[in-house]
């Protein structure tokens, strides 16, 4: 019976999916809309971001550049001016010296530890010992100082305590900030000593898995389910088992590694271009921190296209003694350069079924979450150990909305709502999203017309086009819908009114009474690029008629 177990679905949520969470536990201490609102803060390794609760529902603030993630960046110029970041991050190549970053690595940590030991020597800034922990030196208007990393954690939470603020036009104070569920109590009490240096009253410090899992929505699926959760970041590494029944959570095992994400396989790539341009130039880049900024830079470019293409140029102007620098990338070489890397990342998973007394056919639930999982070898690898069992979900789009639980404190509402620009479809290599293109809320009125791809050329080979989803789930307003298309397979599953009428009749080739898709096959023929949007062209077969139709703007 167990070869029989239904296939787990394997669930991709983006950086900013445990916003909703933050919110919502901060809703706890502050029901309704008072006058004393608590934020929600992610703070990541390379980016962070804010929400907050209103009017019923999550919303993610955008920065003043009109992003709803912000750079976890903090840089000092010759003036002494403090940015924080965007700004500060656009600094990192002219200023690199005193432009920090990635001190989530550093927070909660002894001097001594063969982690940080290993880190001080790839980072433009100064790192230094002080008091047996690791400060950040930088020169501010002529002057040394030193920061502890919870300082500097403090001002990036001090720049979503200001976007939250300038949203919501009055002084905020509480906030719940997310942890990886492996953080010690060193960098757990580092992490709320951050909070406080931001003039902010930490109501709780909440684990990224639990959150990801709820926001997922998990906890309103009937029976009793197990859920592995993966979260690969930019620069850390936490899988989590949880089951879950009736909506109740228990932690079962978690691992992961704080020192393994984005910006790791970032330094692979570095190292190999830095000693080819050697030995071709003679010439040693990393004597130059400007122009390893540069590289750094762009090799965090080429790492995204590569999720969505087989290869990418780096093409630097004048990187180093005024020559420039040119370099075609692969993903195979990409893949090459950090294997090991990617392979490590089963260990954990590994290691908390066993904690848990679970073989991998035991999992219901697989989530990806994090920038990093958008890499197909990553997916792959999952895929391939949980012996293919995520076949055919390898894309999801989440979109959730109201969803009541049960709080510790009393019983309230407590809601769910997945933010629009950050819901994307990515795998096998193509994104049918772009990160930070808004998509309109999944609802009737939802227009099958208002899909977007990102790089229309990608889908004209159709041997190459794989699967796609839509999936919309909100258990008290509107059923489920999935969409699929694929060169060869396809199917439509539909309750009333959860698909809209002329995509239904689109598809169906006329109204259903029952609102019900059966099964059929849809195949992508071409994405065409128009000047005010994409026209999706769908072929549609069965046993007993044809129908071809378009989507588009």
């Amino acid at each position: 019976m167990e070869n029989q177990k239904r296939r787990a679905p394997m669930i991709h949520i983006g950086p900013m999916i445990l916003l909703p969470l933050l919110a919502l536990a901060a809703s706890a201490s502050t029901p309704g809309d008072g006058p004393d609102p608590v934020i929600g803060i992610d703070l990541g390794t390379t980016y962070s971001c804010v929400g907050i609760f209103k009017d019923g529902h999550v919303e993610i603030i955008p920065n003043e550049q009109g992003n709803r993630i912000t750079p976890s960046y903090v840089a000092f110029n010759a003036d002494g001016e403090r940015l924080i970041g965007d700004s500060a991050k656009n600094q990192l190549t002219s200023n690199p010296k005193n432009t920090v970053f990635d001190v989530k690595r550093f927070i909660g940590r002894e001097w001594d530890d063969p982690m940080v030991q290993k880190d001080v020597q790839y980072y433009p800034f100064n790192i230094v010992k002080k008091n047996n922990k690791p400060y950040v030196q930088v020169q501010i208007g002529g002057e040394e100082r030193m920061f502890a990393p919870e300082e500097i954690s403090a001002m990036v939470l001090g720049k979503m305590k200001e976007i939250a603020e300038g949203y919501l036009k009055h002084n905020v104070t509480k906030a719940v900030i997310t942890v990886p569920a492996y953080f010690n109590d060193a960098q757990r009490q580092a992490t709320k000593d951050a909070g406080t240096i931001a003039g902010l009253d930490v109501q709780r410090i909440i684990n990224e898995p639990t959150a990801a899992a709820i926001a997922y929505g998990l906890n309103k699926k009937g029976g009793e389910k197990s859920v592995l959760v993966f979260d690969l970041g930019g620069g850390t590494f936490d899988v989590s088992l949880l089951t879950i029944d009736q909506g109740v959570f228990e932690v079962v095992a978690t691992s992961g590694d704080n020192h393994l994400g984005g910006e790791d396989f970032d330094q692979r790539v570095m190292d190999f271009l830095v000693k080819k341009h050697k030995k071709n130039t003679g010439v040693d880049i990393r004597k130059d921190n400007r122009a390893m900024q540069k590289l750094r830079r762009e090799v965090e470019k080429a790492k995204r296209t590569l999720s969505y293409r087989h290869e990418t140029r780096i093409e630097i102007e004048s990187l180093i003694n005024g020559q420039d620098f040119s370099h075609t990338l692969t993903r195979a070489k990409f893949e090459e350069l950090n294997m090991d890397l990617f392979r490590s990342t089963l260990n954990p998973v590994k290691k908390v079924l066993k904690d848990g007394d679970m073989k991998a056919s035991d999992v219901d639930e697989i989530i990806l979450v994090g920038g990093s999982t958008r890499i197909p070898k990553i997916q792959q690898l999952v895929k391939d150990f949980f012996d293919g069992k995520t076949s055919g979900y390898l894309l999801q789009l989440v979109y959730s909305r109201t969803i009541p639980r049960l709080c510790n404190e009393a019983q309230l509402k407590e809601y769910l709502d997945r933010m629009n620009n950050e819901t994307f479809l990515s795998s096998g290599g193509y994104q049918f999203f772009a990160h930070e293109t808004p998509l309109p809320n999944l609802s009737p009125s939802y227009r099958c017309h208002d899909l977007q791809t990102e790089d229309s050329d990608l889908l004209q080979d159709r041997s190459s086009c794989p699967w796609y989803y839509i999936y919309q789930k909100d258990p008290l307003r509107f059923p489920r819908f999935i969409l699929n298309a694929h060169p060869k397979h396809g199917g439509c599953y539909a309750n009333d009114n959860s698909l809209p009428r002329h995509c239904r009749d689109l598809i169906n080739g006329g109204p259903n009474p029952n609102g019900v898709c059966e099964k059929f096959e849809i195949e992508v023929l071409t994405f065409k690029k128009k000047l005010a949007g994409y026209v999706i062209n769908l072929y549609k077969s069965n046993r007993m008629s044809e129908f071809k139709g378009t989507y588009g703007t």
